[in-house]
Formats: structure tokens, C-alpha cells, sequence
């Protein structure tokens, strides 16, 4: 997937450095404007310094807003940074060199803050000693201005790297998070959509290839002994549709993918007026119904307002351009048309009656397709798609008639789930059925317009929340660390101003150190409180209150200019730290507020203090261009990544979606082509010699075959027996059985899977070897698994007397591999059970079986313990 997130975060911080060159830009060409008069005009040979800066900035900006800077160029800004401080003599002043408030000073940090953002912890330290030597070098003199500068530079610097370590360290932890959630929603993605493809193909094979063999077998296109031009008629009718439904398969095998191949009609794209497409192919299902003798009344009603109104306490909706109909996505037309042909094909084989009604009910954001008879009806709880399907019964009704119920059951169940509600459920719709018997049947089919969401999404959210705490916390660590440092100052400078309150006079020695404690104690308290949480609305008010007490504070204890001076770091580096943690707290018209607040204080107790010479309008500009870009900077690093969580996000999410639509096609494709070949081999050639007239589906052995390959398909498509299941190798004795015109009906509960390979073998033997000798009729298989232990039945007609002639006792041991089951025996009434004969044995059955005589038919009860899980 890639580092997104830590990407974006490098890109973030960079641009942000971008907005601080532009900032400092404006500011050279201040500077320089002050100091015109007194310097710059006189000498304009030394405007070549600003000049090449103004020109590297400038070029700086356009690159940076693009994209993130290479190492080579960021090797360059130190480069550039150094060349600046070296240089400082002969492009500044000699009263402003060394001075905090210099674009030299500005130029060298913003190459710093470059280097601690690029390069690895060692080599950003490395570049910040170079930056510091090359300013503090050439103005040593100048002291103790170039102590204060180059420290700022340093702190700034270092302040900076553990924030960006901090950043980086969320990027990387949410970069691996989001590969995860990537990787898991790749794999769900996939499994998502091979669900959906076998749902489509599971729906087009009993739509089409399902339906018509059971017609087919159920004598759909009449007796043999029928003739006449109606007969005649009806059995092209059969073939045309038989052929219509080989060039179907054919073109899924030709790989023509998508349900919308599958369904109705040929292949299109979004239909140009959905409506009419609707409209289309309920027409095309209408016929297709009445071409097999039910008739059907169609209405259409058209709603020009959204199917559900605004909730009355939510007031009326606002004034504007009426709402615009939605249009209906191709698949959602497909699927309604394809599940209203499902349900008029139940109204005809199991309702009882030759009429119909289908209402289409069209709102502007959604549509609702009705289908009604008052025929039967039905129980329609049990074919409920969130109730698990029912265990196989075993009441008294006898192996036959259970067997005839549970496969007629199967039918119907395969056909609403799979073929109305999945359908429909696949394409964000839903089915309502109403039924109870003797009462008709109501099947709704709805769809209805997503309405688009209003939240961020929950991974984004997570996101956010990790780059907030790390900034908050970042900025914590450089609150408590420069106040740390303001100790120097304030040991330092004790005594060195005279207060501009008298009161202060007789505490002037211990008046800094006082005041340090004050502010020392009031940071550590703020930033205790940041390390967990941001700060509430009260407590950034205080926070505020104290940061401008700090400014007051400050000008009390100097006098003159040094209010703008390192001497009044009380009023002019503490409220600047301060202001972080309502930067990293608030939004920006708060924080920004706060800002205008405290250089509106510092404005306020500095201007009647300054004179107008251009050192101290230069030191003014400096204080307040560093009260506002360093809460910028600090606005970069925590809430403007914040804002770019949701579509770091997102944009992750996309990414694994489109490598999981690649996958899932592959995948798709493998699995479509693994099952059409069976389709092609088993049941194509039957469908194909209906069509060309070599085999006369009137005919009964046609018809018997029909009917058989019409049940081994329903068996594929409810997953009980088919041959990606446990039980694959009974097909083909199953296929035999039923060539014999016998009628398997395979009913698994539980997970087969589950139970241990050795037995699984020995029941597949022991099934496998009686279905191939089984003689006519009715053969239920049963199994009711329950971890890895459960049971099964095996019922089957007795054998006729010739084939009992030629008996075959049951086995005497456990069953297993090795035993020749050439016929089936009828047993003796009674009970014959083998697999537990020897208790003392040295070894535990895995399998047993008992045998009884119920009526006309021979049932094998199986019974396989849980202690057998431990074998194979």
C-alpha cells in the first residue's frame, strides 16, 4: 500500500515550512526597508546578501508548494544558511548582527528546521551545529544578543526533531495499521466478491439451466404421443429457449463476466433511461410467463417525490431546486427483472393458479416491484434468508415421503433466497414475501438510493486522534524544555534592569528567579494537563490569562527598551510557549485570537517604550513575527495533520479496494471457469441435442435424464455434495445411481469438514459402494454432523428378489477400506450392527453401522463417536 501516512506527514510540515519562508520573505523586505535610510541606501553594494536570499526563498516556495524536497535540496538550504551566517558582517549592520530579530537569524532556522525534517536525528544535529557555528562565529563580539539568537536556533531546532520523531513514530504505527486493515479488507473484499460471483452464477444456472431441465423432466413440452400444430409449436417454443440458454453458458465460457451476461437479454451498459429498460424487461418476463401459460397484469405508477417524507420534528426541507429522480444503476434493473421472472415461475409451479399481478411502484429515489396471486400460499417464515435452513426431519412419515418433502422444500428455499432475496440484497435492495397458506403470496422487491454519508470514517477518526495526542504531547516536551532553558536568562540577567515599577525595587536581585518559578510552575501544570487531553475551553482562557500576565510581568521588571531585549524573556519567549498548548488545543480562530491577544499586550507595554530607531523597530517586528510563526509552525505539525487524517484515509482505503477488485477478478475468474467446465461437460451436451433434434424432450427417457441433472445441479447450488465440498467423490456414484433411475436426494447439517479425515473416508466408501449397487428408486442420504462426532442415514428400496438372490452379508468389522460391496442385500428383520462386536478391543470403532428393515426399504444408521477426532 505504501507510507501514506508518513508521506503526508513529511508533505504537511514541508508546505508548512513553505507558508514560514513565505512569512520570512515579507519580513527581509522589511528589514531591509527599516534600515534603508540609515544603511542599505548608503551602502547598496550589501543588498546583494538579501537579494540572493529574497531569490533562494523565493525558488524555495514554488518548488516545496509542489512537492517535498529532495535531500540534495535540503543539503542545499544548509549550505545556503551557512553561507548566510558566515556573511552576516558584511549584509546586516554591525548594531543588528547577532541580533534575534535579523532575517539572518530567520534564514539560518528555517535551513535548521529543513535539516531536522529531512535527515536522520545524527545528521540534523550535525547540520544545527554547523548552522549555530556559522552564526555565532562571525559575531561573537556582539554578545549577549548572539548567545540569545543562536540558542533560540538551537532550541528551536532540537524542539522541532523530537516533535517531527513524535509525527513520524504516528505515521509509521498508522502506515502498518492502515496495511492491515488494507490486507484484512483485501481478503474480505475478495471473499466478498467470490461470493457475490457464485451467488450470480448460482442464480443464472437456476434461472435458466435449473429451471428448464425441471421443466423438462416435469414433461414441460408434453407427452410423447402428442402431435398437431400446438405440439409443434410448444416443443420449438422449448427449443428455442433450450437455445437461448446454451448460447448464455457458451458466452460465460467464452468469458463474457458479470451478472449482467447472465441474467436477461444481451450484454448492455448503463441503459440510457433506466426506466425504460425496466419497463423493457418486465415486459420481456411478462411474455416469457405467458408463453408458458400464466397470465400476468402489469401497472406502472410513477411518484414524482421521494418514497419516504422528512420526519415532521426535523421541520420542512429547505427551500431550493426541486429533488432530481435518481436513476436506477444498471445491476438494479437487471436483479429486479431477474428476480420478478423467479417469483412468476413460483406462482407457476407452486401457487395453483394461471394469473398474476405484477405493480411497479417508481419514486424519485427508489422503486418497488410487486408480485401477487391468490393461489396457495405458503409458510413463508421457513424460507426466511436470516433463518438457518432446518435440520432434516426424521418424523414418522417414512424415508419416501421425507425425502419427496425435503427436496420440494430445497427447490423453493434455493429459489428465494438465492434467486429473490440474495439477488436483491446484492445490489443494496431488499425482498419482502407475505404468505401463509391458503392466503396467496405478496413478494416484494425494493431498491432504494443510498443516501450519502455525513460522518468521516471511523479509521480516519483513529488517525486523527494519534496525531492530535502525539502533537499535544510534542508540544509538552517543548513547553517544559524552553522554560527549562529561560532559567539562563533568568539567572544570568538577575539585577541587570531596572524595573519600571518602584514597588519591584527593593526584590530586584530575586526578582527574575521569582518570576521563573512562577512561569516554571504554571507550565508544568499545563503541560501535565496536555500530555492527556487537550485543553477545554476554561482552561485555555487561563492558559491566555497567564500568558498575558508573562507580558505585564515582563514589562514590570525592565525599563525602556529592553522590553523588546533578551532581558524581558519573561514577556516576550514565555508567552510564546505558553501559546502552544492553545494552539494544539483549540481551533484556529481560538487559537489565533489568543495570538492577537497577547501581541496586542506586547504592542501595548513596547510602543510608548521604543524609539524610532531602526534596531528597535526591527526588534519589534521580530517579537511579534515571532509570536505568530511560531504557533504556525506548531499548527503544522498537529492540527493541520489532523485535517489530513481522513484523507490519508481514504485514500488508503481506495488503494486496497482497487488492488482487491484485481484480486477478486482472478479469483472470480478461476472459480467461473472451474465451474463451467463441469457445466459444460455434464449438462450442455443434453440441452444442445435438445436443440438440434437428436434427442426428443418428450421422450421419457429424455425427460428421466432431465430430471436427474436437474437434481445433481440442486445439489451443486446448495453446497450438499457438490465436488468443491467433503463429499465430491459421490458424484460420480451418485450420477451412476441415478442413470439406474434411481432418485439421490444428499442432506448434510453441520460441517462435515469437521470430522476426521479417516472416518469422512470410510463414510464415502461405505455410501459410495451402496449407491452404485442400489436398484430403482428413492435413496436418502442424511448425515447430521456436530463437531467430530455425529450420525447418518442411508435409506434405500428394498432390492427386487432376483437381486437379493444374490445377497451379501453386512460386514463384521468396522467398516473401512477394503470392503467389495458389489450388490445390496435385503436384510433380515431385525437388526444386524457391526463396529462395536469386540469392546475389548485395543482400538475404538471410528465408524459403526447397524442396519434395519423399515416398511419397503433398507435404512443404514452410521454413528461415528467424538473420541474418533483424534484418528487421521
Amino acid at each position: 500500500m505504501g507510507a501514506r501516512a508518513l508521506d503526508t506527514c513529511a508533505t504537511v510540515i514541508f508546505r508548512g515550512l513553505a507558508v514560514l519562508r513565505g512569512l520570512a520573505l515579507v519580513f527581509t523586505v522589511a528589514y531591509v526597508a527599516i534600515w534603508w535610510r540609515d544603511w542599505y541606501g548608503v551602502h547598496p553594494w550589501r543588498l546583494l546578501g538579501p537579494a540572493l536570499v529574497f531569490a533562494w526563498g523565493t525558488v524555495c516556495l514554488i518548488v516545496t508548494a509542489r512537492r517535498t524536497p529532495s535531500r540534495p535540496t535540503v543539503l542545499g538550504h544548509v549550505a545556503v544558511g551557512c553561507a548566510v551566517g558566515l556573511t552576516a558582517p558584511w549584509t546586516v549592520p554591525d548594531a543588528s548582527l547577532g541580533d534575534p530579530s535579523s532575517w539572518i537569524l530567520i534564514t539560518v532556522m528555517l535551513a535548521g528546521l529543513h535539516a531536522v525534517n529531512a535527515l536522520r536525528t545524527r545528521w540534523s544535529l550535525v547540520a544545527l551545529t554547523l548552522l549555530a557555528a556559522a552564526h555565532l562565529l562571525p559575531a561573537y563580539q556582539h554578545r549577549p544578543q548572539v548567545i540569545t539568537s543562536t540558542g533560540l536556533l538551537l532550541f528551536t531546532g532540537v524542539a522541532m526533531r523530537q516533535a517531527v520523531v513524535r509525527l513520524r513514530r504516528v505515521a509509521l504505527a498508522a502506515d502498518a495499521w492502515l496495511d492491515a486493515v488494507g490486507a484484512r479488507s483485501r481478503a474480505e473484499a475478495v471473499a466478498a466478491a467470490q461470493a457475490r460471483a457464485d451467488r450470480a452464477h448460482e442464480r443464472f444456472l437456476h434461472d435458466t439451466v435449473l429451471n428448464m431441465l425441471a421443466g423438462l423432466g416435469l414433461g414441460g413440452a408434453g407427452g410423447a404421443g402428442q402431435a398437431g400444430p400446438e405440439a409443434s409449436a410448444a416443443l420449438a417454443r422449448v427449443r428455442e429457449r433450450c437455445q437461448r440458454i446454451v448460447a448464455q453458458v457458451e458466452r460465460m465460457l467464452a468469458g463474457a463476466g458479470g451478472e449482467a451476461n447472465l441474467s436477461i437479454g444481451p450484454p448492455a451498459g448503463p441503459p440510457a433511461d433506466s426506466d425504460a429498460e425496466l419497463a423493457r424487461l418486465i415486459a420481456e418476463v411478462v411474455e416469457e410467463a405467458g408463453d408458458d401459460g400464466l397470465a400476468v397484469t402489469v401497472s406502472i405508477e410513477r411518484v414524482e417525490a421521494p418514497r419516504w417524507a422528512r420526519p415532521a420534528r426535523l421541520g420542512p426541507p429547505a427551500a431550493g431546486p426541486a429533488r432530481r429522480e435518481e436513476r436506477l444503476p444498471a445491476d438494479v434493473v437487471t436483479a429486479l427483472a431477474a428476480a420478478l421472472r423467479e417469483a412468476l415461475i413460483n406462482v407457476r409451479r407452486h401457487a395453483g393458479v394461471a394469473a398474476a399481478r405484477v405493480d411497479v411502484a417508481r419514486w424519485l429515489d427508489g422503486v418497488r416491484v410487486e408480485v401477487r396471486d391468490e393461489g396457495a400460499g405458503f409458510d413463508a417464515a421457513r424460507f426466511d434468508p436470516a433463518r438457518p435452513d432446518e435440520e432434516p426431519s426424521q418424523d414418522a412419515a417414512g424415508p419416501a415421503v421425507r425425502a419427496d418433502r425435503a427436496d420440494r422444500a430445497g427447490e423453493v428455499r434455493l429459489g428465494l433466497r438465492g434467486s429473490v432475496h440474495g439477488r436483491l440484497a446484492d445490489v443494496g435492495g431488499w425482498a419482502r414475501i407475505d404468505s401463509a397458506p391458503g392466503e396467496g403470496t405478496t413478494v416484494g422487491l425494493h431498491w432504494q438510493a443510498p443516501r450519502p454519508a455525513v460522518a468521516g470514517s471511523p479509521d480516519g477518526a483513529d488517525l486523527r486522534r494519534s496525531y492530535e495526542r502525539a502533537a499535544r504531547r510534542a508540544v509538552g516536551v517543548a513547553l517544559l524544555a524552553g522554560v527549562a532553558v529561560l532559567a539562563l536568562p533568568a539567572i544570568a540577567y538577575r539585577g541587570h534592569s531596572t524595573p519600571s515599577l518602584a514597588a519591584l525595587e527593593p526584590i530586584v536581585p530575586v526578582a527574575s528567579l521569582l518570576l521563573w518559578a512562577v512561569v516554571a510552575a504554571g507550565a508544568g501544570l499545563i503541560a501535565a494537563v496536555t500530555w492527556h487531553r487537550p485543553l477545554t475551553g476554561p482552561e485555555s482562557l487561563a492558559t491566555l490569562g497567564f500568558a498575558v500576565a508573562c507580558v505585564l510581568a515582563g514589562a514590570a521588571t525592565t525599563s525602556g527598551g529592553e522590553v523588546i531585549r533578551i532581558y524581558n524573556w519573561a514577556g516576550i519567549i514565555a508567552p510564546t510557549l505558553l501559546l502552544f498548548s492553545i494552539t494544539v488545543s483549540q481551533p484556529w480562530p481560538r487559537w489565533a485570537t489568543a495570538v492577537a491577544v497577547v501581541s496586542g499586550t506586547a504592542l501595548a507595554v513596547s510602543l510608548p517604550r521604543v524609539g524610532s530607531s531602526p534596531l528597535e523597530l526591527v526588534r519589534l517586528l521580530g517579537t511579534l513575527y515571532g509570536f505568530s510563526t511560531l504557533q504556525l509552525l506548531v499548527t503544522v505539525a498537529g492540527p493541520v495533520l489532523m485535517a489530513t487524517a481522513e484523507t490519508t484515509t481514504r485514500a488508503a482505503a481506495l488503494d486496497a479496494e482497487l488492488g482487491a477488485a484485481q484480486e477478486a477478478a482472478a479469483a472470480v475468474r478461476r472459480d467461473r471457469a472451474r465451474r463451467l467446465a463441469r457445466l459444460d461437460r455434464d449438462v450442455l451436451p443434453l440441452l444442445r441435442a435438445v436443440v438440434d433434434g437428436s434427442a426428443d424432450p418428450r421422450d421419457e427417457d429424455i425427460r428421466r435424464l432431465c430430471a436427474s441433472r436437474a437434481r445433481a445441479l440442486r445439489r451443486m447450488l446448495v453446497g450438499s455434495g457438490g465436488r468443491a465440498g467433503p463429499l465430491a467423490e459421490l458424484e460420480t456414484a451418485i450420477d451412476a445411481a441415478e442413470a439406474r433411475g434411481a432418485t439421490v436426494v444428499l442432506q448434510v447439517a453441520g460441517d462435515l469438514a469437521a470430522v476426521p479425515r479417516e472416518v469422512r473416508e470410510q463414510i464415502v466408501d461405505l455410501v459410495s459402494e451402496t449407491l452404485l449397487a442400489t436398484p430403482p428408486g428413492r435413496v436418502m442420504v442424511t448425515l447430521l454432523c456436530d463437531g467430530a462426532a455425529g450420525e447418518g442415514y442411508l435409506s434405500y428400496p428394498l432390492a427386487a428378489p432376483e437381486a437379493a438372490a444374490t445377497g451379501l452379508d453386512w460386514p463384521a468389522a468396522p467398516v473401512g477400506a477394503g470392503l467389495d460391496w458389489s450388490s445390496v442385500p435385503e436384510p433380515e428383520p431385525g437388526l444386524a450392527e457391526t463396529g462395536d462386536a469386540d469392546p475389548a478391543g485395543p482400538e475404538p470403532a471410528a465408524l459403526t453401522v447397524r442396519a434395519e428393515q423399515d416398511e419397503d426399504n433398507a435404512v443404514v444408521e452410521l454413528r461415528w463417536p467424538a473420541l474418533a477426532a483424534s484418528i487421521g
